[in-house]
């Protein structure tokens, strides 16, 4: 009676799994068509939106965010074009832990290059497919199928390029470290050239042809680079969760000789930090515990403390934990041994695969899709909120530094003004004076024509003191225009990398951009980046004018005097002469210095607002439309922020829509 009493629990217990599993299998499908349609219509108000800020696309930083976002609308698309296709498994690991050799061993036949690092770019697929090309897709969702050899030959050409430019940016890092001032600026100087040079591949994914196996006509095979590969001296490489958040489920590959060694702690610690990255789930993930082989030579116990210990340290992290040789698996597979296929532990690695993924698909892809969700979301959001906010301050700044512009130049403007008048009322009041007491000795017979022109302008007229002050006048106002014009360029600069100095900016962009395109081209090369003199009349003699104006005042009086040079009654008439061409010099010189001034002032005004508006431009698109922008990326953190919602009757699906809940 006992053992029928087991047998009838066991069995209601079977059956009540086989109904569970039924009715989630039915839910579960319900809302991978509603997931689908909701993630669809996400990517396409993703789409809208940036469509909007399609014409900045050539701004240094908003035509970057506008390019991330569209890669990101694709990847939404595409996570819900993948609920469609087949169980996508990936294998992940720290490095070269032997996720090739795994590939060949799952894909039945050797698909996958081993002891080859793939680059952080780019993800190979393999799945079913009789052709013999290959497919390859883009960042930007555009799809190229061509030969294996020719997307070999393509994928060469990428490396080659990524390779290349890696070499080209730490040898224009070291180029550029003596120039550096701080630690700061390093590592902005690091970014800067990072964004300017380092080879971005629009590739993000290969998918291979395989031939038929029992295991592919289930699940899609994903060989992804290893975590961390740096790029030597950046620190600034592409961000895994790219094309990890795109797995259904998730073989990670551990080393299981190095599972009791000191490094236990080390790769806990880079787990659990590329597990962060990665996602903060990890119910679709299967440990394997890889060259298994290599424990079992050392014994048995030496397999069970592995196996202890890795449970010790990774107690929840996967949902199974499978030791396995996957060098021995390739081998059974490759010459279809299967007592070597069993000792390697890949019949175990099946039999969880079924359990855990295949017998849960519609779950493990629904879920693994949210996440994929969440994931995007988490990474967009900050990247449009730092945007946003550095939008916003530059817009403001820019509307301050007009008005500081603007205050500047109409100081200097009523400073010199000032300074002008009473240079020249004190100019004026002395040489009247001067007409009042020596004006007579011009009426002299005694002297020659030629001596008393030389006295009207040295004594009377005080040409050269005249010509001193103006001079001296002149040359305070170029010096003050001049050191004016370089304090305000230097602010007036905007830069991504704010913590770059102006020479360390122009090291980067100098050989990267045209000088119609570089908006700080109109900065000099020399060692203060001062800039080149706008003000034209500071080479151009100008004093000549005043000068010429005495002079041609003078020549006009000699006709007078030498007709008056008998007649004492002639003074009054001298004198009236004398100041009217003292007013006329005055008059002249006051309106040529003002319009020198406002030339100069107006010049440098120009040259200042274009340096603010082209780099503000040259950053974030024109001024003028920054409200606009500012409008439409607060439409897309507002859709952002939005909780993925999913529209699924539950009662209905549940009762497969045969009859009313009531």
């Amino acid at each position: 009676m006992a053992s029928e009493k087991i047998d009838l629990n066991e069995k209601l217990v079977h059956s009540i799994l086989r109904l569970f599993r039924r009715f989630s299998t039915r839910v579960y499908t319900k809302e991978i068509k509603a997931l689908e349609k909701t993630l669809a219509n996400k990517s396409c108000q993703l789409l809208q939106l940036t469509n909007e800020l399609a014409i900045y696309s050539e701004a240094e930083m908003l035509g970057f965010l506008v390019a991330e976002i569209k890669t990101k609308a694709t990847e939404l698309e595409k996570l819900a074009l993948e609920l469609k296709d087949k169980f996508l498994i990936f294998v992940v690991g720290m490095g070269k832990y032997g996720k090739s050799t795994l590939v060949n061993a799952l894909a039945g036949s050797k698909v996958a290059e081993v002891d080859i690092l793939p680059k952080t770019w780019k993800i190979d697929i393999y799945e079913e497919n009789e052709a013999n090309e290959a497919e390859i897709r883009y960042l930007n969702g555009q799809r190229q199928v061509v030969s294996l050899e020719k997307a070999k030959q393509i994928i060469k050409e990428e490396e080659d390029k990524r390779r290349e430019t890696e070499m080209l940016v730490a040898s224009e890092l070291q180029k550029m470290l003596p120039y550096l001032d701080n630690l700061k600026e390093k590592e902005e100087l690091k970014k800067a050239l990072a964004k300017k040079l380092l080879y971005i591949s629009p590739i993000s994914e290969v998918k291979w042809p395989c031939k038929k196996s029992p295991f592919l006509n289930y699940f899609r095979l994903v060989d992804t680079p290893g975590l961390y590969q740096d790029t030597p001296g950046l620190e600034n490489k592409e961000d895994i969760r790219q094309f990890y958040h795109k797995a259904h489920g998730v073989l990670w590959l551990l080393d299981a000789t190095k599972i009791t060694s000191q490094r236990s702690k080390q790769m806990v610690e880079e787990l659990n930090e590329a597990l962060k990255k990665v996602s903060s789930e990890t119910q679709n993930i299967i440990g394997v515990l890889n060259r298994i082989d290599l424990i079992e030579n050392e014994g048995e116990d030496a397999v069970s403390k592995v196996l202890a210990e890795a449970e010790r340290l990774f107690q929840g992290t996967f949902r199974a934990l499978v030791p396995l040789s996957a060098k021995l698996a390739e081998k059974g597979v490759l010459e279809n041994d299967s007592n070597l296929i069993k000792k390697s532990g890949l019949a175990t690695l099946y039999n969880e695969i079924d359990d855990l993924f295949l017998a849960q698909a519609s779950a493990c892809k629904y879920q693994s899709a949210v996440d994929g969700f969440k994931l995007i979301q988490a990474s967009l959001l900050p990247t449009v909120k730092i945007y946003l906010e550095r939008l916003k301050k530059d817009y403001h700044y820019y509307k301050e530094l007009k008005d500081q512009t603007d205050r500047a130049l109409f100081e200097l403007q009523s400073r010199f003004s000032e300074e002008l008048r009473v240079i020249l009322i004190n100019y004026k009041k002395d040489v009247k004076a001067n007409i009042g007491k020596n004006a007579e000795i011009l009426l002299n017979p005694n002297y020659k024509a030629k001596v008393k022109e030389t006295y009207l302008r040295e004594v009377i007229f005080r040409e050269n003191y005249f010509a001193a002050q103006l001079n001296s006048f002149q040359l305070r106002m170029i010096e003050t225009l001049e050191f004016t014009n370089r304090l305000l360029i230097k602010k007036s600069v905007f830069r991504e990398f704010e913590n770059l100095s102006l020479k360390s900016v122009l090291l980067v962009y100098k050989q990267l951009q045209s000088e119609d395109k570089l908006s700080i081209s109109a900065l000099t090369s020399d060692e203060e980046f001062g800039l080149a003199s706008v003000l034209t009349f500071a080479a151009s003699g100008f004093l000549l004018g005043p000068l010429g104006l005495v002079i041609t005042g003078i020549t006009g009086l000699t006709g007078l005097l030498r007709q008056a040079y008998v007649n004492l009654y002639q003074l009054p008439k001298i004198r009236s002469e004398l100041e009217k061409y003292l007013d006329l010099v005055v008059k002249k010189a006051e309106e040529e210095l003002t319009a020198s001034l406002e030339d100069g002032l107006e010049k440098t005004a120009k040259q200042i607002n274009r340096i603010r508006s082209e780099t503000y431009s040259f950053l974030h698109g024109p001024f003028e439309k920054t409200a606009e922008v500012i409008s439409v990326l607060e439409k897309l953190i507002e859709l952002l922020t939005e909780d993925l919602e999913v529209d699924v009757d539950l009662k209905n699906t549940i009762l497969g829509g045969e009859r009313d809940w009531n």
